[in-house]
């Protein structure tokens, strides 16, 4: 059972970065904006490398409608790279890959590499997807085959030993249902998620965990649950619970939409106790964010449990947060953006003022 699940998170990365997986991931949050926008539009780029302190750090390439085409990481030892085309709004192949620059090993040496291309017809009509992986050798193996209906959505994926599957069902264009099969010796193993939707919000999900031997089912377990509030579309609670603790999450935004508040609270179900809470406040003005003040109590930082920040900003761009950690210790933070002719960030210098310690990240932008 144990790699059922192993295998369930690992097939799970790979389809959802890979195939366009329309399940919605109710516990990312959407509502922070960005402190600074790589704006697309202002003027097209083709590739943004970040620096930190001189060192080549991450690096983006973008196609010349704004869609990423490759990303690498540099962390020391290893380059990690994804690779992507897209035809619409359709992903049609990825690729990822690690590639080490340790001295002992050939500068070209690299891991397996995960591989996602979809098949089309004459005419442009999509076959089937197909995943695989590529040895270090630079075998091709195939893994299993990706099924869409004629809205290009995933109705299936099987794998090329018959052993796992996913399937996907839908009420119009909302996912309302996927289910992960893995069966072996006669035992089969499922992993049910269903979704509920109020003018195409979902409003509530579930996962149910259902085992099958020679047939019959032995057991059935609501093994998670979700439900959302919402209020002009925007969430303003979010409960998650499992089995063994019970996740609520609060938002409250001003009349422009404005997130001001919004906290996560988590309790042990066994005693309705407070595991662990934190909160964010902001204060806007004309919809730019002028103050904050954060709370996390289970941090460990030495720099505390507590940030306050003031922003600064000049022709509406980001120009400096000012930022306060540990109140009683008067660690001070202060972070400086800078910009190029065309509104994109070139910089950003960060300087602990109180031990007078600063750091430096850059961003390198070439435009088509």
């Amino acid at each position: 059972m144990k790699f059922f699940f192993l295998f369930i998170a690992a097939f799970c990365s790979l389809f959802g970065m890979a195939q366009n997986d329309p399940e919605p991931n109710l516990s990312i949050e959407t509502f922070q904006r960005p402190e600074v926008l790589q704006d697309f539009k202002l003027k097209p780029y083709k590739n943004i490398k970040k620096y930190n302190q001189g060192k080549l750090r991450f690096e983006t390439d973008y196609d010349s409608v704004g869609n990423v085409i490759k990303t690498q990481s540099y962390t020391g030892d290893y380059i990690y790279v994804h690779e992507y085309k897209h035809k619409g709004n359709l992903r049609i192949f990825y690729k990822d890959s690690k590639i080490t620059t340790l001295d002992e090993f050939p500068k070209d040496k690299k891991s397996e590499s995960q591989v996602f291309k979809v098949n089309f017809d004459k005419t442009g009509k999509i076959i089937e997807g197909e995943s695989g992986r590529i040895s270090v050798d630079n075998v091709y193996r195939k893994l299993g085959n990706t099924y869409y209906d004629d809205k290009e959505r995933p109705i299936k994926y099987t794998d090329v030993e018959g052993k796992s599957s996913t399937n996907f069902k839908y009420n119009r264009s909302n996912l309302i249902t996927k289910e992960y099969v893995y069966e072996a010796n006669n035992k089969v193993d499922k992993t049910i998620l269903n979704f509920k939707y109020k003018r195409n919000l979902v409003v509530y999900s579930e996962t149910i965990k259902e085992k099958y031997v020679d047939g019959k089912l032995i057991d059935k377990q609501t093994s998670s649950t979700a439900i959302i509030d919402y209020k002009r579309k925007l969430p303003v609670k979010k409960v998650f619970k499992n089995r063994e603790t019970t996740e609520e999450r609060i938002y409250e935004y001003d009349e422009n939409d404005n997130m001001t508040y919004y906290s996560v609270k988590i309790y042990l179900n066994v005693d309705n106790s407070l595991k662990s809470e934190e909160w964010y406040k902001y204060v806007y003005e004309n919809n730019l964010k002028v103050y904050s003040h954060a709370y996390d109590g289970d941090s460990t930082h030495p720099d505390g449990k507590e940030t306050i920040a003031t922003y600064e900003y000049e022709n509406g761009l980001l120009h400096k947060v000012y930022s306060t950690f540990n109140i009683e210790k008067d660690r001070k933070l202060e972070v400086e953006y800078f910009y190029n002719q065309h509104k994109h960030m070139i910089k950003k210098v960060h300087t602990i003022l109180d031990i007078n310690s600063t750091s430096i990240e850059e961003y390198k932008v070439e435009y088509f």
